[in-house]
């Protein structure tokens, strides 16, 4: 333990680059320094994967705490009554397939959900209650949710009431059928005065995505203690999605940046190699032609030392000039070409390849 301690205050920032396989070992260490107190308050080990070229490591780092982690929240007040429902509570108030049940629980609930919805439409959700929503195709089992939203991000949030099993109280007509060998049950089902909140929706979880009152026997935090982080979920969620679309939007624009860029280069290229061959065509249809015409030129002087040749000959002679006019560049008015359109593949072709 002390060696493993030891060694992050031995690494460069603190963080240890080991074989990936050996994940659960560090894992278990992790662990184990956290249950005897090593690790520092407000501190962490965190794992996280590390790639080296074509090779893959586990990063181990201790750090401080991800400032979310340490952020003290402002308790949110819930109401000791429902003196000015909002739209939200109203509806759920009036609806069948609200299904907490007991008056109790079901008017906590409704200025549990009241507290909240004030809360985060401060914070600039918006909130809707969905009432009777489907949750098989039959539609015969459905429940009610509470929708929060703001720009393209979209929660949703219900509750759930857990089930006790409490001593059953015989009746007296059970205690004398219990005389005559009948049995009753042990236990009684009924609903929890204890409530659970569950969060669906966008994003990776931070905090939580179900929030529990403890048991009155434990005495620990109720709802009532929760609503400020279910709030505080759904902003730490919001505000990831959104930096995670501004990196996925700064990655596009990047890779779009860089196609204009290549192809504004692959256009350039083209245009110089297109020019090249055509530089290259016209010289050799240039040289072509003077060679035509010297052999022209030697045809009519053949003719000249020798008659018996004749017509047919100079009729030659004149074909092999009039090729060489309609090849010589210069004849034609030699210029540079009209550069064509490239197509898809001939600017594949041109684009630069990445240096690796």
């Amino acid at each position: 333990m002390d060696k493993f301690m030891a060694n992050f205050h031995e690494a460069a920032d603190g963080t240890l680059l080991v074989d990936w396989n050996e994940q659960p070992r560090f894992k278990q260490l992790a662990g184990l320094a956290k249950r005897h107190g090593r690790i520092p308050d407000g501190w962490e080990i965190t794992f996280a994967r590390h790639e080296e070229g074509k090779s893959v490591r586990l990063a181990v780092r201790l750090g401080p705490l991800p400032e979310w982690q340490t952020r003290v929240l402002d308790a949110i007040p819930v109401p000791a009554r429902l003196t000015d429902p909002n739209d939200v509570t109203q509806a759920l108030s009036a609806s069948d397939t609200f299904t907490i049940q007991g008056n109790t629980a079901r008017h906590r609930a409704l200025r549990l959900m009241q507290a909240l919805v004030e809360a985060a439409r401060s914070e600039g959700f918006s909130a809707r209650a969905v009432i009777g929503k489907k949750l098989n195709w039959s539609g015969d089992v459905r429940r009610d949710e509470v929708e929060f939203a703001t720009g393209a991000h979209r929660f949703q949030l219900w509750f759930r009431q857990p089930i006790d099993k409490v001593p059953h109280e015989p009746s007296e007509r059970e205690t004398t059928r219990a005389k005559r060998g009948y049995l009753f049950p042990d236990f009684d089902e009924v609903p929890s005065e204890n409530l659970t909140l569950k969060l669906e929706g966008q994003g990776e979880q931070f905090w939580a995505s179900s929030w529990s009152d403890a048991a009155p026997e434990e005495e620990g935090p109720r709802l009532e203690d929760h609503l400020a982080q279910v709030l505080e979920e759904m902003k730490l969620r919001c505000n990831q999605l959104t930096a995670a679309q501004e990196e996925a939007d700064r990655v596009h624009d990047e890779k779009e940046r860089q196609r204009r860029h290549d192809e504004v280069l692959a256009r350039a290229s083209f245009r110089a190699a297109f020019l090249t061959e055509a530089m290259q065509e016209q010289a050799e249809h240039w040289q072509e032609a003077r060679r035509l015409r010297a052999y022209a030129s030697a045809i009519r002087k053949n003719v000249e030392t020798d008659r018996s040749r004749g017509e047919a000959a100079l009729e030659w002679a004149r074909e092999i000039e009039q090729e060489a006019d309609r090849i010589d560049p210069l004849i034609q008015g030699a210029q540079a070409p009209r550069i064509p359109e490239p197509s898809y593949t001939q600017l594949q072709e041109h684009t630069p390849r990445p240096q690796w």
